[in-house]
């Protein structure tokens, strides 16, 4: 398989036109070069097109065997003929599917990754690579899922979830090549990105590495700040609908914010646009106890484009000045936490949103320190677990205004608005800061079968951080996290709500 995929990489090659020998590149090979800083190999990465289409087109005839052999008669709702495949080549048969939370919400991410994947890492750059994505998205709703209607929401997370995913993993991946050669950067490298590292090896592509590390071989070239984080959490949970309760977890956390901007830590006053996803987040972090699953949250954003200025003077703990990027964003999360805890079987509470929006970050330098400020907000679209549903059906039961999805899975499709602020300073060993996530939905009953009437949909869920904490090591931070997380929703007049108060003790690895 590895010989095959080489030689058709090296057929590919051989019909593209060569640098001058002088080692100038003009015109066509200008065009079949990736000219973006953010992915940088000692020889500019070539733009495979048969391998990226063969691929492509595996994935997609992977899928739909899984798809036919996953008793395909419990999803066909449409007949197959003429007329009812013009209504969808016309995109008369839209709507938003009534399958399981995480049909649309995990399976699709993945699908888009993948496929963000295979084009990011076969040369080409974020627009065309989001472009693949897209595409394929709607094809295989077109034709891969034959007999049913154009799900809007699938093409919309699949091509959102892809590229956002995709490219955050595609800059950390980069950030890890770009530094010191070590087993544990390549195997790292290889988790996040698989399909670029075999892309890579396949066609002896090397990346451009520097000298410029740090004591873990890690670039110093670019802006990026990765975090390992453990510890425990106590939690105090009231509900409207049951009593108050204390519990104990156990959680870890991983982030990783690349800014892949050359000299973006170096001294100096420069500033400028960026254009390949450049700066980036990608983080998860998990909460759990014997008994299972508590708190799961993931999130991948990515600022295709941006702007940034610096004016900074000195290095290391001498620095002094301002740094400041913005950018519009695409994302993706995903968030489930269980309130209730009841142990039998119920859905825990979760949402999980496709994301545009705009985001900024502020650094001010000065002696022995730097304070931080960052705002990310965005609108959003995504299935939402109705947190009122159970009480809705106890008290009122009017169940036939609720849409399908609602009555069969439990939560409804929504369209909202979120905004993360944050702030951080730094003194010396002390760190502290505070950051909150606000998120708000509104239900919508478009591109769904009719109701018996409507009622209104909404629900909205905070989350507030306030944390100190000291660096005994360089690279090592012991840390006290007060939390707030709040979480209401409505069906109508019938409302619920959960609150809770946490106290975590964390250990973090900062590199």
């Amino acid at each position: 398989m590895a010989g095959w995929s080489a030689s058709l990489s090296c057929d590919v090659v051989a019909a593209l036109p060569a640098p001058a020998a002088d080692g100038t590149a003009l015109g066509a090979l200008r065009e079949l070069t990736e000219p973006f800083a953010s992915n940088r190999y000692v020889r500019p990465r070539r733009k495979y097109w048969l391998r990226l289409t063969i691929e492509e087109a595996v994935l997609l005839g992977l899928g739909e065997v899984e798809y036919q052999v996953s008793e395909p008669q419990a999803h066909y709702t449409l007949a197959y003929d003429w007329s009812t495949t013009w209504e969808k080549v016309t995109w008369q048969k839209v709507g938003l599917d009534t399958f399981p939370f995480d049909n649309d919400q995990f399976t699709h991410p993945v699908a888009g990754l993948l496929t963000y994947q295979f084009a990011r890492s076969n040369g080409f750059g974020l627009a065309a690579s989001s472009t693949v994505t897209a595409v394929s998205a709607i094809l295989w709703k077109q034709f891969g899922e034959f007999q049913e209607d154009i799900f809007l929401n699938s093409i919309v997370t699949t091509s959102v979830a892809g590229v956002s995913i995709g490219e955050a993993t595609s800059q950390l991946a980069s950030y890890l090549d770009a530094g010191r050669a070590t087993l544990v950067s390549r195997v790292l490298s290889f988790l996040v990105d698989p399909v670029r590292s075999v892309h890579d090896w396949l066609d002896g592509a090397e990346p451009l590495r520097t000298t410029n590390t740090d004591a873990f071989g890690l670039s110093r070239d670019v802006g990026a700040t990765l975090r390992l984080s453990g510890g425990t959490i106590v939690t105090r949970a009231s509900s409207s609908e049951r009593p108050t309760t204390t519990y104990g977890d156990f959680a870890v956390g991983a982030r990783a914010h690349i800014v892949n901007v050359p000299g973006y830590e170096d001294p100096g006053r420069s500033s400028g646009w960026w254009g390949d996803g450049n700066e980036s987040d990608l983080g998860c972090d998990l909460q759990w106890r014997p008994g299972g699953l508590d708190d799961l949250y993931f999130l991948a954003r990515v600022a295709p484009v941006g702007w940034f200025t610096k004016n900074v003077v000195g290095t290391g703990d001498d620095r002094k000045g301002q740094r400041f990027w913005i950018g519009p964003t695409i994302g993706f999360d995903y968030v489930l936490h269980d309130y209730d805890r009841l142990g039998d079987g119920s859905p825990p509470d979760r949402f999980s949103t496709s994301q545009l929006g705009l985001a900024f970050e502020h650094d001010v330098f000065f002696p022995h320190g730097r304070l931080e400020t960052g705002l990310a907000i965005q609108g959003q679209f995504g299935p939402v677990q109705s947190l009122a549903l159970h009480r809705y059906r106890t008290v009122d039961g009017a169940v036939g205004q609720l849409p399908e999805v609602l009555r069969d899975q439990g939560f409804y499709w929504s369209w909202g608005v979120g905004a993360a602020p944050a702030i951080q300073v730094r003194v010396g060993p002390v760190r502290a800061g505070g950051l909150a996530r606000i998120d708000a939905f509104h239900g919508t009953y478009a591109f769904q079968a009719p109701t018996q009437g409507s009622v209104a949909l909404h629900d909205w869920a905070v989350v507030g951080d306030a944390w100190i904490g000291v660096l005994p090591l360089p690279s090592l931070e012991l840390a006290a996290d007060g939390r707030w997380r709040t979480r209401n929703g409505g069906i109508g007049t019938t409302v619920a709500s959960r609150d809770e108060r946490s106290f975590l003790t964390t250990a973090t690895l900062v590199f």
